[in-house]
C-alpha cells in the first residue's frame, strides 16, 4: 500500500481545519455578541442564532474558495530511464555505457513474504504529522459515535424496563397539555423506577419518560408544568433540530467552538420550553422555578436544593435558573420580521464558503521565480580543492545539484547516475551500477536507501507517488551488428515510490522503456527497438499509460532522452544520425514540428538535455569529441580536451551560456540529469 494518497489527503485535511477553526471561532464569537444583546428578548430567537452556527460548521468543509490571506490566518498547518545514445566510434550509433536494468519483478517468495511482514511498519513510518493528526481525529469521531451508541443501547435498555402509564390521573394531564400545545400526535407515556428526570424520546414514535417517585411528589399543577416543558420540545421539533449540533460536535470532537455551541443550544432550547410551559401554564418564573428545583433535587438525590442556596448545580442548572425571569417577561412567539430574519441570516451563512490561504501575489511571484531557478542535477566526476586543502583532487561517479545563476555545487550523495527528481524537488532516485535503485533527499545529507534489488533507471509519475522503470534484457549482445530481430526485450514495471512495493507489470511493448511521464499522467513516452536497424534504430512513441493508442513519433535515427516540458505539450530529445551526429531536438506531443535546436558543430556534441521547471530553458550537457591517430572521432573521459560541461539555453536554442561551476573542473557529466 501507499501512504502518499493519505499523506496528501491528510495535508488538505489539516490545511481546511485551520481555516475552519479561525473562521467558526469568529462566526461563533459574532453570534455571541448578538446574543447577549438579545439576552432580554425570547430564549427562541437565540436558540436559532445558535442553530445557524451550528450547521455552518457542517457545512463548512463543502464549500471552499481561496484567497490571499495573512499566512497566520490561512497557512494549513500545513525511482529512470532506458537506452542511452553514445557517440561512439561507430558514428551510426549505439548505447551510452550501459543499457542498465530497471526495476525487476517482485522478489522471490521469502523477500516477497518479509516486505508484506514489516509493510505496515514502513506505512506508518512515512505518515507525516499531518496524516498522525487526521488519524487521531479519525479515532476521535470513531470514540464518539461509539460513545451516542452506547447511550442509545442505555437508552433501550431503559425503556425496556418501563411499564406503560395506566394511571388516569396522568394520562388526563397529558392529553390536556397535547390538546393545549395542538399536537397532532400523542406520545407514548412509560413510567421508570429509580431517580432520574423527565425526558421525551423517539423521532418517528415519541415517547414521553417519567420517573415514578418524582411523579409522587407533584402536585397536579406541578406535573402539568412537567408535561408542557416536556411535550414543548416535541411542539418545536427539539429532537429533529437536536441532531445538527449533535453531529457537529462529534465531527468537531476537538474544538471549544463545537461544545460552547452545543452547550448554549441546549440551554436556549431548555429555556424556550420552560417559557413556553410558564405561558400555557400561568406560573410565575419564581413558582415555575421551585418546580424545576424540585426536579433536579430529585434527579440528584440526596443532595437537597432550594431556590436559596444552588450550591452543587452544574453550569447549565444555574443559568437556566437564573435565566428565567427575563425569559418569563418576553414573548415566546417570533414576528414575522424575526423569522425572516432568521431566515435570511441561515442562507447567507450556508452560501458564505470557507476562505482558505493562498499566496499574496509577491509571495507567488517569489514561488514561481524559485521554481523557475531550481537546481540542476547530474552525475558528474569533479576535480577541485576541498576546504583547507591546497591539492586538488578528484571525486568520480557522485550525484551534484548546481544553482543555475551561480554555479554553486553541492554533493547529493556518491556512486550514482541517471538521476530523477520528484515532482515536490524533496526526494532524488538514481541508479547504482549491478547495485539496485536508491533515493535520498535533496538537501545533501547523503543518506541513500536502495528501493530495488536491481540496477535501472527510474522515471517519476507525476503526483510523485510511483515510479515506473523497465527491466531489459540484451539479446544476442556478441552479435549486434548483424541482427535481425529487436536486441532487448523490455519488462516495464509500476511500483510505489516509497520502498518499491506494489510491483505492477504494465501492458507496454517488450521492445519499449518508458523515457517519460507526461504532467497530466495519462501518457508515456518510450524509446522503442521495433524497427531496424535493431540495437541502434531508436524510435520515439507516445503510449497511454495502459498500453494503448500507440503512436509512433520519429522516423530515421537513433532518437532517445525524450522528456516532456512542463506543460506537456512538448517532448525534448536527442538524435544521433551518421551524417550529421548528436542533436538536441523538439516537437509537439503528436510528432508534428519537430525542430533542431542544438546541432553538433565541429567537435562540440550535445550529449542529453532536460527541461528548466518553468519550460522556458533547457540544460544540455555537452562534450568535444577528440581525434584518434586514424582521425577517427572518439570520446575520453577524464580528458581536458573533452571539456565536459553544460550549457543553459532558451528553449529554442538562443541565448546560449556556459554554467561555470564555482570551485570546480568538470571530469565527466552523464548523459540524463534533471532540472528542478
Amino acid at each position: 500500500m501507499s501512504v502518499h494518497p493519505f499523506n496528501d489527503w491528510s495535508a488538505s485535511v489539516t490545511a481546511l481545519a485551520v481555516a475552519i477553526l479561525w473562521q467558526s471561532a469568529l462566526s461563533a464569537g459574532l453570534v455571541a455578541g448578538v446574543c447577549w444583546l438579545l439576552r432580554r428578548s425570547t430564549p427562541v430567537l437565540r436558540y436559532w442564532c445558535w442553530q445557524v452556527v451550528a450547521l455552518k460548521l457542517l457545512l463548512m468543509p463543502w464549500w471552499i474558495v481561496a484567497i490571499p490571506l495573512p499566512g497566520f490566518l490561512g497557512e494549513g498547518a500545513a525511482g529512470v530511464s532506458p537506452p542511452a545514445a553514445k557517440a561512439t566510434e561507430n558514428r551510426e550509433g549505439g548505447h551510452d555505457a550501459a543499457m542498465d536494468r530497471l526495476i525487476a519483478p517482485p522478489d522471490g517468495g521469502a523477500e516477497l513474504a518479509e516486505r508484506e511482514a514489516r509493510g505496515w511498519v514502513d506505512f506508518l513510518g512515512q505518515l507525516t504529522w499531518c496524516s498522525w493528526l487526521v488519524l487521531a481525529w479519525l479515532a476521535g469521531i470513531a470514540w464518539q459515535v461509539r460513545c451516542m451508541l452506547l447511550q442509545r443501547g442505555r437508552l433501550r435498555w431503559l425503556l425496556s424496563r418501563a411499564t406503560a402509564a395506566t394511571e388516569p390521573r396522568l394520562l388526563a394531564v397529558m392529553e390536556q397539555v397535547a390538546a393545549q400545545l395542538g399536537l397532532s400526535q400523542r406520545p407514548k407515556l412509560v413510567l421508570t423506577d429509580g431517580q432520574g428526570i423527565p425526558f421525551v424520546c423517539g423521532l418517528l414514535r415519541p415517547v414521553l419518560v417519567l420517573p415514578r417517585s418524582l411523579m409522587a411528589e407533584l402536585d397536579p399543577d406541578q406535573l402539568r408544568e412537567v408535561m408542557l416543558h416536556e411535550l414543548g420540545h416535541l411542539k418545536r421539533r427539539d429532537l429533529w433540530w437536536s441532531w445538527i449540533p449533535t453531529l457537529a460536535r462529534i465531527v468537531y470532537f476537538f474544538h471549544p467552538v463545537a461544545h460552547w455551541v452545543s452547550f448554549r443550544i441546549r440551554l436556549e432550547r431548555e429555556l424556550a420550553c420552560d417559557q413556553l410551559a410558564m405561558t400555557f401554564g400561568g406560573r410565575s418564573a419564581a413558582e415555575y422555578a421551585e418546580v424545576l428545583v424540585q426536579v433536579v433535587s430529585h434527579a440528584s438525590m440526596p443532595a437537597a436544593l432550594t431556590m436559596g442556596s444552588l450550591e452543587g448545580l452544574s453550569t447549565f442548572w444555574k443559568r437556566r435558573l437564573t435565566m428565567l425571569l427575563s425569559t418569563s417577561q418576553s414573548s415566546p412567539k417570533l414576528s414575522r420580521l424575526m423569522c425572516l430574519g432568521i431566515a435570511s441570516t441561515a442562507i447567507l451563512a450556508c452560501l458564505l464558503p470557507t476562505f482558505q490561504h493562498v499566496p499574496t501575489q509577491a509571495q507567488a511571484q517569489q514561488a514561481e521565480a524559485k521554481k523557475a531557478k531550481g537546481r540542476i542535477y547530474v552525475s558528474a566526476s569533479l576535480r577541485f580543492k576541498a576546504d583547507g586543502e591546497d591539492e586538488e583532487k578528484t571525486q568520480r561517479n557522485m550525484i551534484i545539484a548546481i544553482d543555475p545563476a551561480t554555479g554553486k555545487w553541492q554533493k547529493i550523495t556518491d556512486k550514482g547516475h541517471a538521476c530523477r527528481v520528484s515532482p515536490d524537488g524533496q526526494i532524488l532516485v538514481f541508479s547504482r551500477f549491478d547495485d539496485g535503485i536508491w533515493n535520498c533527499d535533496t538537501g545533501g545529507s547523503n543518506n541513500p536507501g536502495r528501493i530495488s534489488d536491481k540496477s535501472g533507471r527510474p522515471v517519476w509519475s507525476p503526483d510523485g507517488k510511483y515510479l515506473v522503470a523497465t527491466r531489459q534484457e540484451n539479446l544476442d549482445k556478441d552479435n549486434d551488428k548483424a541482427r535481425t530481430t529487436p536486441g532487448w526485450k523490455c519488462e516495464t514495471w509500476r511500483v510505489d515510490s516509497d520502498y518499491g512495493r506494489n510491483p505492477i507489470k504494465l501492458p507496454l511493448p517488450d521492445t519499449d522503456w518508458v523515457d517519460d511521464w507526461s504532467p497530466d499522467g495519462q501518457w508515456f513516452v518510450t524509446g522503442s527497438d521495433r524497427h531496424p536497424p535493431y540495437g541502434s534504430g531508436y524510435q520515439l512513441y507516445l503510449i497511454k499509460t495502459d498500453g494503448t493508442q500507440q503512436r509512433r513519433l520519429t522516423e530515421g535515427g537513433l532518437n532517445v532522452f525524450a522528456r516532456f516540458s512542463p506543460d506537456g505539450k512538448k517532448i525534448l530529445f536527442l538524435r544521433q544520425t551518421g551524417k550529421s551526429g548528436n542533436s538536441i531536438w523538439t516537437m509537439d506531443v503528436n510528432g508534428k514540428n519537430a525542430k533542431e535546436i542544438l546541432a553538433e558543430i565541429d567537435l562540440a556534441s550535445p550529449d542529453g538535455a532536460y527541461w528548466s521547471p518553468d519550460g522556458k530553458r533547457i540544460a544540455v550537457s555537452m562534450f568535444n569529441w577528440e581525434l584518434d591517430e586514424n582521425g577517427k572521432r572518439v570520446r575520453r573521459a577524464a580528458s581536458d580536451a573533452a571539456n565536459p560541461r553544460i550549457e543553459i539555453m532558451d528553449a529554442d536554442g538562443t541565448n546560449r551560456r556556459q554554467l561555470n561551476l564555482q570551485g570546480g573542473t568538470f571530469d565527466f557529466i552523464g548523459s540524463l540529469g534533471d532540472w528542478r
